[in-house]
């Protein structure tokens, strides 16, 4: 590869991320929030207000149709360059930059970012590896709607899913402008700009997280906090890929961190940017919104009861409830407003709809297209389910109970590589770690009490949240996002109870190195000690062997190049059925109508539901007896006339599917109606054309 052009790349890559993550809010951060003592405030502010002020900015555009690179450069460096013109920006961007105790702060920064590299990035890197292929299905979907807005520099009507145009989705719409732009932006092609900007997020998340943390730690403790969090493996999984969700959370984090600004400094101004990013984080991902109820119901509450003294417990008086209002006034707003906005661009209440809307019987699935033996439960989104991806739990009832492994899946309890606490002695260091803060309550200060009955109440309230959330849903879905969805975020706990334990630690040795080396030295001894335990408590660890989770399809190198294939060969017009139910991937990279590629419909209208597993159920029928009856009566009726088959099963990553619907390959290839046009990957992936029926 020729390293001028690499270098280029990279340079065009720093420059569009600096613009989309960084520039604006460096500049308008000393006007719109005051006061940044540390240069983890500074870039902290940076990127969430840049966060904020660039998504708003991208879905303005999109929602008027000029989401374009001139428009959207020349609005950007209006916004970044006009506080410049104010003698406080200036003062303060100066004043960020010089002085010897600020250098020594910008090292500091240089050396959380060394091992923010160690634990996070680089090993977030290497597990993409050079393919830069997503390692879940999920991701392909979530980049065709991106791209769909960035083709046309606007939020398009429809999208091509399922078989035909369907409405566009609206329901993280800050989200998919923000990557639109970076589309647009960024060098490569959508593998590489997407790998760009998965690791901008990531960093982004780590900022944001730090920053958070510095509320109640120092910085050298709240950057290791931010790289404890991150290494989790739960979060790690996430970050992996490109999804809303992971936007969405650095967005929460940046509201949690203005919203216990505003129950302090009772600042309008630190209220209106925690209200504005819930407002963003509501719009951008729905489900991580929901975090923000119990986190700052943890932080108010926190904030009313602690106090001075060994108990270090009080009852608040009527001014020490002030906190509580500011979380109602934030929580209560942005969905008022979150809602009034996604009705403006969906034109509909949309978010709210899955809420309050009342969801009639679905119609019946043809008899034709329903396997022999198959039943179904009186729950829609079940049927669905179950169709689709786990056809093993035909005639199973939906799981009722909430802590089941079914629901609840028992891999949460593994919080980092190295702690597994589905062993018992892994269970035992778990509870030791969750306790040990605990037992130094007496000897915590108010601050850090603070904390730790912040992060505790949090905890409390996710689970009991998501118990709420799980009794009143009367189908499986939305029944599933509290125990599946929302619980591994349980996550919290242990991570803030080691990150106080490393807290502690310091406090505990810095005595010690201060005697036997001068201060500086002391300094660097105690920070490169928590830099160590951070380093390995964050180490991989062989994987475990009692892992219950079954990995999530990818789409394989195979199956890439195949659809890659398929787009620059097949006629625009093909249509496409293949042999696993998929996420997006044939949108993503083949750019085709399929009749089973879109995303899952659960909270759709009841007549979309029906008619997803209607064609999810047929195609089963079709696959099991492809010379059959019914199987021409799908093909005409759906205007098949490609069919890309799958033949190394059980998973469907060749397809960037889920598990592969069982097919008889002999009567595919034993010709008649259909002719095979291409073999892929040694027959892991064939290509059939379907004759039109004469």
């Amino acid at each position: 590869m020729d390293p001028i052009a690499v270098a280029l790349a990279a340079a065009q890559a720093t420059m569009a991320l600096a613009v989309l993550f960084v520039l604006p809010g460096l500049t308008l951060g000393p006007l719109i929030l005051p006061g940044a003592p540390t240069p983890l405030h500074v870039i902290g502010r940076a990127i969430g207000l840049s966060l904020l002020i660039v998504a708003g900015t991208c879905t303005l555009l999109a929602g008027v149709g000029i989401l374009r690179v001139g428009p959207l450069i020349a609005t950007l460096t209006v916004v970044t360059l006009a506080p410049l013109a104010h003698s406080a920006t200036r003062a303060s961007l100066r004043g960020s930059l010089s002085g010897g105790r600020r250098r020594r702060w910008w090292l500091a920064a240089a050396a959380g970012l060394l091992v923010l590299g160690i634990t996070v990035l680089v090993p977030s890197r290497a597990a993409v590896g050079d393919s830069l292929l997503p390692k879940t299905s999920t991701p392909w979907y979530y980049m065709a709607v991106a791209r769909d807005v960035a083709d046309a520099g606007a939020i398009p009507a429809t999208i091509q899913e399922w078989g035909q145009a369907r409405p566009f989705p609206t329901d993280y719409l800050p989200a998919t402008a923000h990557a639109a732009a970076a589309l647009e932006l960024l060098p490569g092609d959508i593998l590489v700009a997407f790998a760009w900007y998965r690791l901008a997020i990531l960093g982004a998340a780590a900022a944001m997280a730090a920053l958070l943390l510095r509320r109640w730690l120092s910085t050298w403790v709240a950057v290791l906090g931010a790289c404890l969090l991150l290494s989790t493996v739960r979060l790690e999984t996430k970050f992996l890929d490109y999804r809303p969700e992971t936007f969405g959370l650095v967005l929460a984090l940046f509201a949690l961190w203005a919203a216990d600004r505003a129950m302090t400094d009772r600042s309008a101004r630190s209220l209106a940017v925690a209200l504005a990013a819930a407002v963003a984080t509501f719009l951008s991902h729905a489900e991580v919104f929901l975090l923000l109820g119990p986190a700052l119901a943890g932080f108010a509450t926190a904030r009313a009861l602690v106090a001075k003294g060994r108990v270090g417990l009080r009852v608040p008086r009527r001014a020490q409830l002030r906190p509580l209002a500011v979380a109602g006034i934030i929580l209560a707003g942005a969905v008022i407003i979150g809602g009034g906005l996604n009705a403006v661009f969906a034109g509909e209440f949309r978010l709210l709809g899955y809420v309050t809307t009342t969801r009639h019987a679905p119609p019946p699935v043809p008899s034709d297209r329903i396997p022999a033996g198959w039943k179904f439960s009186g729950d829609p989104t079940w049927n669905f389910y179950v169709a689709s991806v786990a056809p093993a739990l035909d005639g199973q009832p939906p799981p009722t109970n909430f802590f089941g492994s079914s629901l609840l899946p028992r891999a949460i309890l593994e919080v980092w590589p190295g702690l597994d606490a589905r062993g018992r002695g892994d269970l035992i260091t778990l509870g030791g770690l969750l306790a040990a803060p605990l037992l130094l309550w007496p000897w915590l200060d108010r601050r850090r009490r603070r904390f730790l009955l912040a992060w505790w109440l949090f905890g409390v309230g996710l689970l009991v949240g998501s118990w709420l959330f799980f009794s009143i849903s009367r189908t499986y879905v939305p029944a599933r996002v509290g125990p599946r969805r929302l619980m591994p975020y349980e996550l919290f706990v242990p991570v803030m109870s080691a990150v106080l334990l490393l807290f502690v630690l310091d406090r505990i040795v810095r005595p010690g190195w201060r005697l036997l080396l001068p201060r500086r030295g002391a300094m660097v001894a105690a920070g490169m000690l928590l830099a160590i335990v951070t380093i390995g408590a964050a180490a991989p660890a062989p994987k475990s062997i009692l892992n219950d989770e079954p990995d999530e399809p990818g789409l394989s190198a195979v199956g890439y190049d195949a659809l890659r294939w398929i787009d620059a060969n097949l006629p625009p017009d093909a249509r496409l059925l293949t042999n696993a139910y998929t996420d997006g991937s044939i949108l993503a990279v083949a750019h085709r109508q399929a009749i089973l590629d879109g995303r899952a419909v659960y909270l759709e209208d009841a007549d979309f539901l029906a008619e997803s597993t209607s064609l999810v159920l047929g195609a089963r029928v079709l696959f099991a007896d492809p010379g059959g009856a019914a199987a021409s009566d799908y093909l005409a009726a759906e205007r098949v006339s490609y069919l890309l088959v799958a033949t190394a099963g059980p998973n469907g990553n060749d397809l960037g599917g889920y598990l592969l619907f069982d097919t008889k390959l002999e009567t595919l290839l034993g010709g008649g109606r259909y002719t095979q046009v291409r073999s892929f990957g040694d027959g892991r992936l064939l290509l059939f054309e379907v004759k039109a029926a004469l």
